[in-house]
């Protein structure tokens, strides 16, 4: 088999608004590091996949902004989807795509939103997860997160014994949305549930299979886009594929899926939340750089992201909120209302000449 690394890069970041901006994606804001989320990731597939077999899926338009940010990432490193529609039309395009040329290809799929530490500890484990696959062709091979938390935001992965031909991967007995917080504690004090990190292994070849059988509509429609030659065409039937997750529309839906358990520290840098717990965990020079020209008075469970290194900022006398300022915006939220930043978003949308702040 003919690894290749495949790095979902298309997620527009709405609810790390201002930071993340259409021209701006979350994906290249440097958190707590000199470098960007997205070449953290590429760097992760080192001693795994050649770096000329590294693709990043993503949509035309960030790929520009990519590109002009990181020019050294030529056009052969990019599977460019026709129109975002989740990442299960997103994950079998690039699959179907790497398949027609090597039918060989084995994928190491990860997303460039992503915070892990240690490097080496996790190759180790993504390793054993390409390991089991190349030698189980049948199988997709996922990689599991000891949940450290009760939390609502994240996907659960309850796991099965350790296997006997592979003392490091247990089969899959089921997959958990989003639970409710009581449900999630449950889950957590019972040891036998895995936080799901959204990272797949599996066969190019065995992915155009299960996606005939499963999803024969989105098949038919991600083949013909990939045949037709005119872009205009290629959307338009692209654009029919339902929006879905890879899990809904194939892991959850598959009975041959392994989980290996990851040993080291992982966060999903989706949310305002989780840059706070990143915050916590960094040293001085690395919270400057995130962070820095602020003070709190007689203030309490307050956040400040302030990346507008000449302007002073000061919070005074609030309780609980999360204040971001950038060079042309400031926004300010209540704490218990993060979860609603996609609406805020939305409504900022809304509303006459915003549109450049976006």
């Amino acid at each position: 088999m003919s690894r290749y690394g495949l790095v979902l890069a298309g997620g527009a970041g709405e609810r790390l608004w201002p930071l993340s901006r259409k021209n701006f994606p979350k994906q290249l804001l440097k958190i707590g590091s000199e470098k960007t989320m997205l070449e953290e990731t590429l760097e992760r597939f080192g001693g795994i996949v050649e770096p000329n077999r590294i693709r990043i899926v993503t949509s035309s338009e960030l790929k520009s902004e990519i590109q002009q940010r990181l020019p050294y990432l030529g056009d052969s490193l990019f599977i460019v989807e026709p129109v975002p529609r989740n990442t299960a039309p997103a994950i079998c395009y690039a699959a179907f795509k790497l398949f027609a040329s090597d039918p060989e290809a084995l994928l190491v799929v990860l997303s460039s939103d992503h915070k892990i530490s240690p490097l080496e500890q996790f190759q180790q484990v993504l390793t054993r997860g390409v390991n089991f696959v190349e030698s189980h062709p049948e199988y997709i091979s996922l990689v599991g997160i000891s949940p450290t938390r009760p939390e609502t935001g994240f996907g659960y992965i309850r796991c099965g014994s350790c296997r006997l031909d592979d003392r490091f991967c247990m089969d899959v007995e089921q997959f958990v949305e989003k639970p409710s917080l009581k449900r999630a504690d449950e889950m957590i004090k019972s040891g036998l549930y895995l936080w799901n990190s959204g990272m797949f292994i599996f066969q190019a070849r065995l992915i155009a299979d299960i996606l005939g059988k499963l999803e024969p509509d989105m098949c038919e429609n991600i083949k013909q886009a990939l045949r037709e030659e005119d872009e205009s065409r290629a959307k338009k039937l692209f654009g029919r594929c339902r929006q879905v997750s890879f899990d809904k529309a194939i892991l959850e839906r598959y009975d041959k899926v392994v989980v290996v358990k990851g040993t080291f520290n992982w966060d999903d840098i989706g949310t305002f939340a989780a840059i706070e717990r990143l915050y916590s965990t960094l040293g001085e020079k690395e919270k400057e750089r995130l962070s820095s020209n602020f003070l709190t008075i007689d203030s309490n469970d307050v956040t400040v992201i302030n990346i507008d290194k000449e302007k002073l900022v000061v919070v005074a006398g609030v309780d609980d909120l999360l204040l971001v300022n950038t060079d042309d915006v400031a926004f300010i939220v209540g704490r218990e209302k993060l979860g609603k930043m996609r609406e805020y978003v939305e409504r900022i949308k809304n509303e006459e000449g915003t549109d450049k702040y976006l």
